[in-house]
């Protein structure tokens, strides 16, 4: 987990075989439990949807349709997400950069972060 490497990095190289995975993740539990409650919180669902993969992706496509919905289809128009705006917010910003990150080809910046959920991409492009 990125949690681990982080902690991995932050130990001095000749004291990290002190320390096994397993302590180091056990540690990790209650941060765990913690964000995973703010997350179920932060979408309105109960903890047990979280493992629900056929929910999640129904959340995640609600919202896609939602952000997709704010912009009126004319690009002369309307080019952001807030109506009236001439230059980019920090709300195309997170869009964008969460779409970059499911379905984008990942040459959106100078290091390459491809699609984190490569089925999502492909399910994408048969609709």
């Amino acid at each position: 987990s990125s949690m681990l490497k982080s902690i991995r990095q932050a130990i001095p190289s000749y004291l990290a075989w002190l320390v096994p995975n397993f302590v180091v993740g056990k540690s990790l539990t209650s941060i765990r439990v913690k964000y995973r409650a703010l997350a179920a919180e932060a979408i309105g669902v109960e903890d047990s949807e979280l493992d629900n993969a056929d929910a999640m992706k129904k959340i995640l496509v609600d919202e896609l349709v939602f952000f997709q919905s704010l912009l009126t289809g004319d690009h002369e128009q309307q080019k952001y997400l807030i109506p009236g705006t001439n230059q980019p917010t920090a709300a195309d910003f997170s869009v964008y950069a969460q779409m970059e990150r499911l379905v984008g080809e990942g040459t959106a910046s100078d290091v390459v972060v491809f699609p984190a959920i490569q089925w999502f991409k492909e399910e994408a492009k048969k609709d």
